[in-house]
């Protein structure tokens, strides 16, 4: 797989790059330069010597994440479960394009863009289309990265989630977090929500299982799999039903949570 940024440069794009790159906003030259990224841009213009007309400066602001309402904690969820935090302030959150309406609902609270780029797909070998949303802050991310306790890849090692771990706090948090890392399955006779991670998150997923139960009575199961790696789940129209009537107000994903429309 080849990210865009490494690309060898065209003698067109060269061309076009020096055309546009004088007077066009950021949002133009994305648009024009689709295999490319602002990183990539500013690097090429600056090898090149060209010199623009009008500000460029990176969009947008952090500011939404810092005040933990509930629809800012059901982000810090899906952050923590599909998003990057990395050590110089850069939030990153990439996913399919088929969910490029709901990495939509946070560019819009963050004011900033989305981009997309196609990339091979591992297993199946065939050209897919991610959406990505980039935004530093240097401030921003030391901050957040000394709250959650964040040394190395989360992936492998839970960050410390005790901020949300509070009755306001911990329902939208772990809505995001289904939405993030869970799926949902609803048939006649069945039904299950699931969490599955890494086995170092067992002692975090029982401790959301523990304050899920003390906080709105909700029964989470969690064990270790035969593929030694930690789950939580949950399999009562009750519990589910819980978790449905919480989505107002909140960013949700929708093809995931639609399954539940008729409990």
């Amino acid at each position: 797989m080849k990210n865009k940024t490494w690309l060898k440069w065209t003698e067109e794009e060269i061309d076009l790059l020096k055309i546009h790159w004088k007077f066009s906003t950021m949002k133009i030259l994305l648009s024009n330069f689709p295999n490319r990224t602002y990183n990539s841009l500013m690097l090429k213009a600056s090898q090149l010597g060209i010199k623009s007309e009008i500000e460029r400066k990176r969009k947008g602001s952090l500011q939404y994440l810092e005040v933990l309402d509930s629809n800012s904690c059901y982000w810090w969820g899906f952050i923590i479960a599909d998003g990057h935090l990395s050590k110089k302030g850069e939030l990153v959150i990439s996913l399919d394009i088929k969910d490029k309406v709901h990495l939509k609902k946070i560019a819009t609270h963050l004011n900033r863009f989305i981009t997309e780029r196609e990339y091979v797909n591992s297993f199946t070998k065939n050209i897919s289309v991610s959406c990505n949303l980039r935004i530093q802050d240097k401030v921003f991310g030391k901050k957040w990265l000394s709250i959650l306790n964040i040394n190395s890849p989360k992936t492998y090692t839970p960050p410390d989630l005790s901020i949300f771990l509070t009755k306001e706090k911990l329902l939208p948090f772990f809505i995001g977090l289904v939405d993030g890392d869970g799926c949902i399955w609803v048939s006649k006779n069945w039904l299950n929500l699931r969490i599955e991670l890494h086995l170092n998150w067992l002692n975090t997923l029982e401790i959301i299982a523990f304050k899920l139960k003390e906080f709105y009575n909700i029964d989470c199961k969690v064990k270790v799999t035969k593929k030694l790696t930690a789950k939580l789940e949950i399999n009562t129209k009750k519990d589910l039903k819980i978790l449905k009537n919480s989505l107002n107000n909140l960013d949700y994903l929708e093809r995931k949570w639609s399954k539940l429309y008729t409990l």
